[in-house]
């Protein structure tokens, strides 16, 4: 059976102390959150199969990294975009299927655009 997981440490994207209610952290016991993403029915050589499975981890991704902040804090909407992003390229790479790797690659990332004044 093919699978792949996204185990990701998301406080490592953090470039501050983490409060205890951030959803972008592993776990007070030190565990690492992770999603097993199922995709043996899938042929990933085919478009249709790539983008199932593209949307399989991104939501995976979402599950590991919490829910998106509400609110209009910066610094944890940048948490939140990276741990997504860096979670679903991690998985991406895991896969090694080239049309995967395609479209994930011709497809936009969520990016912030606002930044906070230094």
């Amino acid at each position: 059976m093919r699978f792949t997981a996204i185990a990701f440490v998301a406080a490592g994207l953090s470039t501050g102390a983490a409060s205890a209610h951030t959803p972008y952290r592993a776990g007070d016991d030190g565990s690492v959150r992770h999603v097993v993403v199922r995709y043996s029915e899938l042929d990933l050589t085919h478009e249709e199969g790539a983008r199932v499975l593209l949307g399989r981890i991104h939501q995976a991704a979402r599950t590991v990294c919490g829910p998106e902040p509400s609110g209009l804090s910066i610094d944890e909407y940048q948490r939140y975009t990276a741990c997504i992003n860096e979670s679903t390229e991690t998985t991406v790479q895991r896969v090694h299927a080239p049309m995967v790797s395609a479209i994930y690659a011709s497809t936009p990332k969520p990016r912030l655009y606002a930044e906070r004044a230094r």
